[in-house]
């Protein structure tokens, strides 16, 4: 009777040891594809060009602009040093572009020292002439409420950063 009563409680242990092993080994895997994944997106490509380098920002326009005006205003940002991408929104009339940090005084131009880049990028933009003088270029201003939201406006020693940071020193 002791022999049957001993079976089930060895393979009840067995059952539970072979649910730890899988579990830590998924875990472990998990890890592994988190870590490979931070290492790829912070480790600068092939062209030397590092994503958290990058600003993004965008212009609203006010009235609506034609096809051409459109992909003339997009090609004329494009165009500009330091632009990396762009992207228009054709059915809101808004341009989104990103720009390399470091060429920052490529694309000022500035006439003052208090404008921005992406200020000097509406004022060249409203000043080409490439599209109806009715319609204006503004910078789009993102409200307090939801600067917050935004992840590079958090603490710059973030969980997150950190993180990121121990896996790059590891995996480098």
């Amino acid at each position: 009777m002791s022999k049957v009563q001993q079976e089930p409680i060895k393979r009840k242990y067995l059952t539970v040891k072979r649910l730890l092993f899988i579990g830590s080994s998924f875990f472990l895997i998990l890890i592994t594809i988190m870590a490979v994944h931070i290492y790829q997106v912070t480790t600068p490509k092939s062209d030397g060009f590092v994503n958290s380098n990058l600003q993004l920002a965008r212009i609203d326009f006010s009235g609506e602009l034609s096809v051409k005006e459109q992909q003339s205003i997009e090609s004329y940002v494009k165009s500009l040093p330091g632009i990396k991408s762009t992207f228009m929104n054709t059915s809101a009339n808004v341009l989104v572009y990103t720009y390399i940090l470091e060429s920052v005084q490529i694309l000022k131009n500035k006439k003052s020292n208090n404008e921005s880049v992406s200020e000097a990028i509406v004022r060249k933009i409203n000043e080409s002439g490439i599209y109806n003088n009715t319609i204006r270029a503004e910078r789009y201003m993102v409200n307090n409420t939801t600067a917050g939201s935004c992840p590079i406006n958090g603490k710059q020693l973030s969980l997150y950063r950190k993180i990121g940071a121990m896996m790059h020193n590891i995996l480098d």
